[in-house]
């Protein structure tokens, strides 16, 4: 059978197996979306841990090859791996028999969560860890940013040495209209805010994908500012003026 090397930023439809040519590591995150496999890399860097790290992109282990391969390579000589997958056991049926089985003669970890915010049992009962940590786990992945990609990494660390585990920092849910006004509440009277109320705020794409992977912060800055501008009532937009070349 041909064999192919991974591509980052490629997408396997599953035609061909493809060879991660990961090597072994403490901890191993698959998922298929990117700005959460980013996330994970840079809050690992931030945290300056001990433990190693290998990320893999799920649509690179479509192919049943692909998945012996990785398996047989690094997952079956990690401490913990762990598999979020959208569309639950059905999308992904034979990758999750296999690291769950394979795993698990081992006495590896592994921990299949739900790709979105709604509970999935069939992934619960794949996993091998008490169900207070899948849902604590679940939770940071759900709620997403860069401080809960950190803590969920320190989380693991606990489950592998004891430690300290912190809960997931919920961040706004539906755009970042209500975190924005909240934090208008505390600044401008009441007055204002009634001038400000009908108002309607753009959710920017960037919102979404803060949420999921990055820290909102910075997006509700903005947000903020766009609601204060809008109380301040309407102003005079000055003419564009074009340069003479």
């Amino acid at each position: 059978m041909h064999l192919l090397a991974a591509t980052p930023g490629q997408i396997d439809d599953g035609s061909e197996a493809i060879d991660l040519g990961q090597t072994p590591a403490d901890i191993i995150y698959i998922s298929a979306a990117d700005t959460e496999l980013a996330a994970l890399s840079e809050a690992h860097t931030d945290l300056n841990s001990n433990t190693s790290l290998r990320l893999a992109n799920l649509t690179h282990l479509s192919h049943p090859m692909s998945v012996d391969l990785h398996i047989d390579a690094c997952a079956s000589k990690s401490k913990i791996v762990i598999a979020r997958i959208l569309g639950g056991t059905g999308y992904w049926k034979y990758g999750i028999e296999q690291y769950a089985a394979r795993l698990g003669a081992a006495g590896i970890k592994f921990i299949a969560l739900p790709g979105d915010d709604k509970p999935d049992e069939e992934l619960w009962e794949f996993s091998t860890i008490i169900r207070k940590d899948w849902e604590a786990l679940w939770a940071y992945m759900v709620e997403g940013g860069l401080e809960n990609s950190r803590n969920f990494l320190l989380y693991i660390n606990a489950l592998l040495v004891p430690g300290l585990a912190r809960r997931a920092r919920r961040l706004p849910r539906r755009g970042l209209r209500r975190a924005a006004r909240a934090r208008l509440a505390q600044r401008l009277s009441g007055k204002v805010l009634e001038r400000a109320g009908g108002a309607r705020l753009a959710r920017p794409v960037e919102a979404r994908l803060a949420r999921h992977a990055l820290d909102a912060r910075p997006v509700v800055a903005l947000e903020t500012r766009r609601t204060h501008a809008l109380a301040q009532g309407p102003r005079r937009v000055p003419p564009i003026r074009r340069a003479h070349v």
